[in-house]
């Protein structure tokens, strides 16, 4: 009986713990991440800037829908059924897109950075986010795997995909 008592307890800390640390986490969060790539900075740019290659990036995607005919906006549907939507803010070619990346499901908004850097033969690439989570478990999740973990995994496909080395 003392041992389920005991078990009780431990669970209920452990599940009070994770909540506290989502109460305590910020709403507002930012997260940047860069990586160096052997390639020109137009070579970077003509891969991060097309929808089809973009689409491919995401491993866990099934499903895009664009939603208007000049492809600044699209829903990317994922295996778990949960949809994304993506804008395009803004895009200086060559050197910069801005994303507005909205996921009503889990009350996540974010304005993404894509920065590209470069002379010749290496280039390098900045994701910066700026992340709005409203719900407190999913902010404690993000505390816990790390907050700058997208950015991270986001660039490592692409320097996969891309195959450069």
């Amino acid at each position: 009986m003392k041992s389920i008592i005991f078990l009780i307890v431990v669970v209920a800390a452990l599940a009070t713990s994770f909540v506290f640390v989502g109460f305590v986490s910020p709403v507002e969060q930012k997260t940047e991440f860069s990586k160096e790539f052997n390639c020109s900075k137009e070579k970077l740019w003509s891969k991060v800037s097309d929808l089809e290659f973009y689409k491919n990036l995401k491993e866990d995607i099934v499903k895009v829908v664009e939603l208007d005919k000049n492809g600044k906006v699209w829903n990317m549907f994922s295996r778990t059924g949960i949809c994304t939507k993506y804008e395009i803010i803004e895009s200086e070619p060559g050197e910069k897109l801005v994303l507005k990346v909205t996921n009503a499901d889990l009350g996540v908004e974010s304005l993404r950075t894509y920065q590209l850097y470069g002379n010749g033969e290496t280039s390098v690439i900045t994701i910066k986010e700026n992340k709005k989570v409203e719900p407190i478990l999913l902010r404690s999740t993000l505390a816990i795997s790390g907050s700058n973990s997208f950015a991270e995994k986001e660039i490592d496909n692409l320097y996969g995909i891309i195959g450069i080395k």
